[in-house]
């Protein structure tokens, strides 16, 4: 009997160390430390009462452990049932590689070409290409597009970005302000007499005020919430008092259309030179052995999409072109860390100014110049401009 004590209360003690995922660790260590002590002696009534309640504890335990199970398992099943439901090509199509598609003898070659019957309608509709391919340089001015990202705190520009984070929040200020006042303003200018009207104003800006406050609760605890909506009301109070924006909320200007565009490419492919990786219109342009602005090329090799040489239109390539179109600048300076597209732009330029019939001398990449040229010479017939000796 001593014997089987002792075998039974060791495996106690391991079930209590190591098994059974007791959510009070301490309690659980205490237990087989308290175990383990009362093997060192004879087992009593006292101990075998002690270890008695250890095992329904242990049991009770296990039981908890079944629920918990019982409980995952539901949960599991309830997200199967819910992912069988979900229809599309996502969730349709077949997970796994059946035993045939294993031992096929299929190579990359033998698959068929890329079509548009591949890609999903959702994608085929959010990208948008410019319907004439490239845009002659006064439409490309005038193109409604995407604002220009926010400044990212995490290059040095903190000021930047906060300037940019307290514009937006003005800006959402100045639309909820706007549209409670509306209605109250249209009761206004209803009324006759001039010191109606105005004792009308005063309250109407409390009231916005108090019920803008209301609904934005973190905003409204900003310092310079108060001035965010009284200037928002003068402004909308000036236009509607210049006739401006009696019927709408919203502004119809530049910004607000850049706000509201959606992204847009040109495609620079040519039909009539459906083998070449780079156009003709975007020539000397060539792939890039090491970085530069070959990788560009490089994307369009990639493409599956083989009759598509697509290049993203942005802010600032609307803003090259403004200038150009004006011809009020001598120079224009592309600026930006790596990466961020500046070959894209020039290039985008380029094509832009010789689809409308400029005469463009193209050097995609200037740093050969300088790795390749020995030195330059002051030109003689113009100042300020240098030849590069052969």
């Amino acid at each position: 009997p001593e014997t089987s004590t002792n075998i039974s209360i060791r495996s106690f003690s391991r079930r209590v160390r190591g098994g059974l995922d007791d959510p009070d660790e301490e309690l659980n260590e205490h237990k087989a430390s308290e175990a383990e002590r009362r093997l060192t002696k004879t087992p009593s009534a006292t101990d075998m009462e002690f270890f008695s309640q250890l095992a329904d504890d242990l049991e009770d335990d296990e039981d908890d452990d079944e629920k918990i199970d019982a409980e995952y398992q539901r949960k599991q099943e309830e997200i199967r049932r819910e992912l069988d439901s979900r229809t599309g090509r996502g969730w349709t199509d077949p997970w796994h590689i059946s035993e045939e598609q294993w031992m096929s003898l299929q190579t990359y070659d033998d698959l068929p070409e890329w079509s548009p019957e591949f890609v999903s309608r959702i994608s085929q509709e959010r990208v948008k290409v410019y319907s004439e391919g490239i845009p002659i340089l006064s439409v490309l001015a005038s193109m409604s597009l995407p604002p220009e990202a926010c400044p990212h705190p995490g290059l040095g520009k903190t000021k930047e970005y906060a300037a940019y984070r307290k514009e937006v929040h003005y800006r959402h200020i100045a639309q909820k302000a706007q549209e409670l006042a509306k209605p109250k303003v249209e009761r206004i200018l209803k009324l006759k007499t001039w010191e109606e009207k105005q004792d009308a104003v005063d309250e109407l800006f409390e009231s916005v005020e108090e019920q803008l406050r209301n609904q934005e609760e973190i905003l409204g605890l900003h310092p310079e919430f108060p001035n965010w909506v009284g200037m928002a009301l003068e402004e909308y109070l000036t236009d509607v008092k210049d006739g401006e924006s009696k019927d709408s909320v919203k502004k119809t200007d530049a910004a607000s259309k850049d706000a509201e565009a959606e992204p847009l490419f040109m495609d620079c492919f040519d039909p009539n030179e459906p083998d070449e990786i780079v156009p003709s219109i975007l020539s000397p342009l060539r792939p890039h052995p090491r970085e530069g602005p070959g990788r560009m090329v490089e994307e369009w090799q990639l493409s599956a999409n083989k009759k598509t040489k697509r290049i993203l239109m942005r802010a600032c390539t609307r803003k090259v072109a403004e200038a150009l179109e004006k011809n009020d600048v001598s120079r224009v300076f592309v600026h930006g860390r790596r990466g961020v597209g500046k070959s894209a732009v020039l290039t985008s330029i380029v094509a832009s100014a010789r689809k409308s019939g400029h005469v463009v001398m193209y050097i995609p990449d200037g740093d050969r110049l300088r790795k390749n040229g020995f030195f330059i010479t002051p030109n003689s017939a113009r100042e300020g401009m240098y030849d590069l000796q052969d």
